[in-house]
């Protein structure tokens, strides 16, 4: 099993034993994770691959999680 830096995972819950970057929406914040994580209400990421999510700006918002954009208010 390949440990993965941050930004990809590992999906060996998934069958796949290669390190995969995270989609939109998503991000891993270490490494040697199996799964990425939904950016949370009030961030986003539109780019694959991070470590962290964005805040969102002001006059902006995220209500859901795993956002790829936000919304103005």
């Amino acid at each position: 099993m390949a440990t993965c830096p941050a930004g990809k995972y590992n999906g060996v819950d998934t069958g796949v034993s290669e390190c995969t970057t995270c989609p939109v929406g998503k991000y891993a914040g270490t490494t040697g994770l199996t799964v990425c994580t939904d950016c949370p209400a009030g961030k986003y990421e539109d780019t694959t691959g991070q470590t962290k999510c964005t805040d969102c700006a002001v006059n902006t918002y995220n209500a859901r999680s795993e956002e790829r954009r936000v919304g103005k208010e």
